[in-house]
């Protein structure tokens, strides 16, 4: 008899399983993938990022969301968990969010490769999405991907006052406030009696 892992799934076997489940799986190319924990570190990053949006985009037709919302890459048929996503209100669903037009992942030992490899191309190839934002766990540095006129575009932001512009949503934010208040890991494992 096949286990879950083995058997091609289809979208609603995928929801029928996923949701009485306390363990988040991302449903990829039929499978299910198991959704490491997150950091304080990177879920503080997370918040941060949060109020920002949330704060910026009051009163206009977006909607921000967290890692706990699914998000449907239509053309694959796959479902990730971004650890935030911005769509626009028509792209919110019963179970899910489809449309994206900003996605952030924040990078860790655990997703990184996946970060930049697969949900990057997946991501790339959504037709709604202007940003894909990586941020980093470990330091300061944001790495953007912006919808060009033909091409995507990238660019990093590693000082505080770096200023990145997001024109679609009308967002201006810098490093300093995504990063406000948080200490490294490697700073905590470097402090005597921690």
């Amino acid at each position: 008899m096949p286990t879950i892992a083995e058997k091609i799934l289809s979208l609603e076997d995928y929801f029928a399983i996923e949701e009485p489940m306390e363990i988040r799986h991302e449903f990829v190319n039929g499978q299910l993938t198991e959704m490491p924990g997150e950091s304080p570190v990177a879920s503080e990053i997370a918040s941060n990022l949060l109020v920002i949006l949330k704060m910026a985009l009051k009163g206009q037709a977006f909607k921000v969301y967290t890692h706990d919302v699914k998000l449907l890459i239509e053309h694959l048929g796959n479902v990730r968990y971004p650890d935030l996503v911005v769509v626009r209100q028509e792209g919110v669903q019963k179970k899910l969010v489809t449309q994206p037009v900003l996605i952030v992942e924040v990078l860790s030992d655990g997703t990184e490769k996946t970060d930049r490899e697969e949900k990057l191309r997946e991501y790339l190839a959504i037709p709604t999405l202007q940003t894909y934002l990586l941020v980093s766990g470990k330091k300061m540095l944001v790495e953007a991907y912006f919808r060009g006129e033909k091409r995507w575009e990238f660019a990093f932001f590693e000082q505080p006052g770096d200023l990145i512009e997001l024109p679609d949503l009308g967002l201006k934010f810098t490093p300093a406030e995504i990063y406000e208040a948080i200490v490294f890991e490697d700073s905590l494992a470097a402090k005597p009696g921690s």
